[in-house]
């Protein structure tokens, strides 16, 4: 019988198949470094992206701050200046104020009386003065009583007194100040009123 030797073909065989099976292997390694490489960079352009647009977000951040801490300013100075003006109109209401209030009160002084002190405290005014008899008194009461800048008159002592050999009334009244236009501030828009 014939024998034919199948070894070597064998050996021939299993050297493709160990060939093509290398090459499949490195095939697949290499598109497996590709596919990682492709994902590997993906990833950094994303990274790259997010980071710039991160910040531009932070320099927009930075910005808006910056507009807030302006606004908080202002405002602070907004402030300062309605205060500034309360305090201004204040300050012109207590000049203008005992003015006006001294003009009517003369007004209202008949000639038999003499004011000899006035003490403001708060919305009250102390007289202390000499009226010539029990008449010009009243009629002064009356007269303050009437105005428009005083209210309440109440007379606390009348007595009579000698001077210079004169007997006259010596009093002691108390009358409430009627402000009935105080200066404002209208504060919504910092406008005085």
């Amino acid at each position: 019988m014939i024998r034919i030797n199948l070894l070597p073909v064998r050996a021939a065989r299993r050297k493709e198949n160990l060939r093509k099976h290398t090459l499949f292997v490195i095939a697949y390694l290499v598109c497996v470094m590709a596919l990682v490489a492709s994902v590997h960079l993906s990833l950094q352009a994303t990274s790259r992206n997010a980071k710039s647009r991160i910040a531009g977000l932070e320099k927009q951040i930075a910005e808006v701050d910056k507009k807030i801490k302006d606004v908080q300013d202002y405002k602070k100075m907004f402030a300062d200046l309605v205060e500034k003006i309360e305090i201004i109109s204040s300050l012109e209401a207590k000049q203008k104020g005992p003015a006006r209030l001294l003009y009517n009160f003369a007004k209202l002084v008949p000639e038999k009386i003499w004011i000899e002190s006035m003490i403001f405290e708060g919305n009250t005014v102390k007289l202390k003065g000499l009226a010539f008899d029990n008449r010009t008194l009243a009629l002064f009461m009356s007269g303050i009583e009437a105005s428009d800048s005083f209210e309440k008159v109440r007379l606390e002592v009348s007595e009579k007194v000698e001077r210079s050999e004169v007997v006259m009334k010596s009093f002691r009244l108390e009358t409430n100040v009627v402000n009935p236009n105080p200066p404002t501030v209208n504060k919504g828009n910092g406008k005085a009123g």
